[in-house]
């Protein structure tokens, strides 16, 4: 008697295991290659790029005023006197420091535009992928670009629809 019971009981969670099963439909997207693919994740890029050589021609130019002293310093410094060894020295050590601290601030001013633009990106393309998995009837949407799948079918990939969704949104 308690085999059968057992037994009925398995199957029954075999079954309502397969009935459960049988609503679920599952989809991905690759948000990293949508941002990156999609026009505004270009458009982004572009900017920060343009922003980042403009802060490197500033860079560069300090770099080359540095040098410049530096030379300078290493060529006349036998010639020179106390005073003005010393002050042409913490000219040197202030623009350095100066140099550090400026490329610094404009790193951290990439990152920021970098990561404030990406979650702006991301967080449209997610609202367009909640408007595909309604649409579809998907009732779980999973990420793949962070390589936790391991298969799925093509026909589940959202990327490309969401990609050209997106682009259609934002001209």
């Amino acid at each position: 008697m308690k085999k059968f019971i057992v037994l009925a009981a398995l199957l029954m969670m075999v079954f309502s295991t397969h009935a459960i099963a049988a609503d679920v439909k599952i989809g991905y997207a690759n948000l990293q290659r949508a941002l990156n693919e999609s026009e505004s994740g270009k458009r982004a890029k572009t900017s920060i790029k343009a922003e980042a050589e403009k802060y490197q021609k500033e860079i560069t130019a300090k770099e080359d005023k540095l040098k410049a002293l530096k030379d300078e310093i290493d060529k006349k410094i036998a010639v020179w006197n106390k005073e003005t060894k010393a002050a042409k020295v913490n000219t040197f050590q202030t623009g350095l420091k100066d140099l550090q601290q400026t490329t610094q601030k404009y790193d951290t001013i990439l990152k920021k535009a970098k990561a404030q633009s990406e979650a702006t990106i991301i967080n449209e393309l997610r609202e367009i992928i909640q408007t595909i998995a309604k649409k579809k009837g998907y009732t779980f949407v999973l990420e793949s670009s962070a390589g936790a799948i391991l298969y799925a079918p093509e026909n589940s990939n959202m990327t490309d629809e969401l990609i050209k969704k997106y682009n259609k949104k934002t001209r």
